[in-house]
C-alpha cells in the first residue's frame, strides 16, 4: 500500500487558478455551455435581441420532424411521448431498452437489452405502440450500438405498425458533435427527446475535441490495463470503465484533489462519466487528462 501524501503529483501545465474547477458532471446533460462563458452569453444575447420576439424560444426540429413542444423535464417528456404513442396508435405495449425517466407507463412495459435486435423483434407484436430507446445509454456505461442498430430498429417497427422514440434528453445540445445521434445512420424516429442543439460550426468543433479527448484517453486502457478496461465514447460523452468498484473511489477522490469534478455512471458502479462542457479549452483537457493519469497511476500502485 502506499499513502497519497507519499505519491507526489505533477500536472505538465499551468495549474487551476484557486477558485476554479473543471466540471465533468455535465448534470445529466444538462450542463453543457460552461458557466458564465462570456463568448457563449454574448452571442445568446444577440441573437436574441436580433431574431426572436419577447418570450420566443428558438429552436429548429431535425429532418422532416414537424412539431414541437417543450417539458420541464425528461421524465415529462418520456411519458408525454408514450402516452402519444398509445394514443395515436390505438395500443397499448411499450418496448424499452432502458428504465424508462417516467413516474408511470403502465405494466405493459416489456424492458429488453440494449444492442440486440432479436429480442425486440421476438417482443414486437400487434398491440405494440412503441419502442423506446436511447441512441446511446449514457448512465449504464456510455453504451454506444454498433452501426445499423437504429436503422434496423426503425425498419422493425415500420414493419409491425409501431412508433419509434428515440430519447435523447442526456446527449442533446450537440454533446456528440451531431445534432441528433441517429442522423448518423440516416434515420430519423417518430417522436425525439431531445435538448436544443447548437449551430453546424458548434458541432465541427466538438466532435474534434472528441476525437482528441478520446484518443488521449483510450490509451489508458492500453498503458494501465490493470485500471483501466475500457474507454468509449461519442464527442464530449466519454465513459472510463475501471477494473474494480473499489478503485473508482480512489480515481474520483485523486480528481477531485485536482478540483475535478467526476461521477460513476447511474447504473454501471466501474463507469467513469465524463460529460465536460462543450467550451472546454485544449489547454483544459490537457489538464484533465494529466491529472487523470496521475490519479490512475496512484491506484494502479494501491493494486
Amino acid at each position: 500500500m502506499i499513502s497519497e501524501s507519499s505519491y507526489q503529483k505533477s500536472i505538465p501545465i499551468q495549474e487551476l487558478a484557486n477558485d476554479d474547477h473543471l466540471n465533468f458532471l455535465g448534470s445529466k446533460g444538462l450542463i453543457t455551455l460552461g458557466y458564465s462563458d462570456s463568448t457563449v452569453v454574448s452571442k445568446i444575447g444577440n441573437a436574441l435581441a436580433s431574431k426572436y420576439m419577447p418570450g420566443q424560444i428558438p429552436y429548429q426540429l431535425p429532418g422532416d420532424l414537424k412539431l414541437g413542444a417543450f417539458y420541464a423535464n425528461a421524465q415529462e417528456a418520456v411519458n408525454e411521448a408514450i402516452s402519444l404513442a398509445r394514443l395515436v396508435t390505438a395500443r397499448q405495449k411499450i418496448i424499452c431498452t432502458q428504465k424508462v425517466k417516467t413516474i408511470d407507463i403502465g405494466l405493459l412495459c416489456k424492458v429488453v437489452p440494449y444492442g440486440f435486435l432479436m429480442p425486440v423483434k421476438q417482443s414486437l407484436d400487434d398491440d405494440t405502440a412503441a419502442v423506446v430507446v436511447e441512441s446511446i445509454q449514457v448512465e449504464d456505461g456510455v453504451l454506444i450500438p454498433h452501426y445499423g442498430y437504429l436503422h434496423s430498429l426503425r425498419k422493425l417497427c415500420d414493419g409491425q405498425g409501431a412508433l419509434l422514440i428515440l430519447d435523447e434528453s442526456q446527449i442533446g445540445l450537440g454533446r456528440t458533435g451531431y445534432k441528433v445521434v441517429s442522423e448518423i445512420e440516416d434515420i430519423l424516429p417518430d417522436l425525439l427527446i431531445f435538448r436544443h442543439f447548437s449551430e453546424d460550426s458548434h458541432l465541427e468543433e466538438v466532435q474534434d475535441k472528441g476525437d482528441y479527448f478520446l484518443r488521449q484517453l483510450q490509451s489508458f486502457a492500453k498503458i494501465y490495463p490493470t485500471v483501466v478496461s475500457d474507454v468509449r465514447g461519442r464527442g464530449l460523452l466519454v465513459g472510463l470503465e475501471i477494473t474494480r468498484e473499489a478503485l473508482i473511489r480512489v480515481v474520483l477522490t485523486q480528481l477531485m484533489d485536482y478540483k475535478i469534478l467526476a461521477r460513476r455512471a447511474q447504473n454501471n458502479m466501474v463507469v467513469i462519466l465524463l460529460e465536460p462542457p462543450l467550451s472546454i479549452s485544449y489547454p483544459q483537457l490537457d489538464y484533465f487528462i494529466a491529472a487523470l493519469e496521475n490519479s490512475i497511476k496512484f491506484a494502479e500502485k494501491l493494486l
